[in-house]
């Protein structure tokens, strides 16, 4: 029992700042600059999962990267930025499935900066 609430707390955890991420450095960001790149979301996810593996290194690394980019998977269809309106904004889908692995990639780094001290 104590395992299952340890999880959901988890998930919940992490879904959330992934939501908060993706609102605050994407969704918004994007829908007043036509050409927006997406950098400043890509680069917050990855010093987050750095910093989560560090503090929660007993995470397994693909959920933690699953955790955090799942929000902005979902959300995306609604909130993904448009740029000119040319198609080119369902490119975001492969990055953000992408963006998983390199997530948990950070979150594996960050986890042993974590066991290190």
């Amino acid at each position: 029992m104590l395992r299952n609430s340890l999880n959901s707390r988890q998930f919940v955890f992490y879904t959330a700042i992934g939501t908060v991420e993706w609102l605050a450095l994407a969704a918004v960001e994007g829908r007043y600059v036509a050409n927006y790149s997406g950098v400043p979301y890509v680069f917050a996810l990855v010093i987050t999962a750095l910093a989560l593996g560090a503090i929660d290194p007993k995470m397994p690394n693909l959920r933690a990267g699953i955790f955090l980019v799942a929000p902005a998977l979902v959300l995306a269809l609604w909130t993904a930025p448009r740029g000119d309106n040319d198609g080119l904004w369902m490119l975001w889908f492969p990055i953000l499935l992408v963006l998983i692995f390199v997530v948990a990639g950070a979150h594996t780094l960050g986890a042993r900066i974590g066991r290190r001290r």
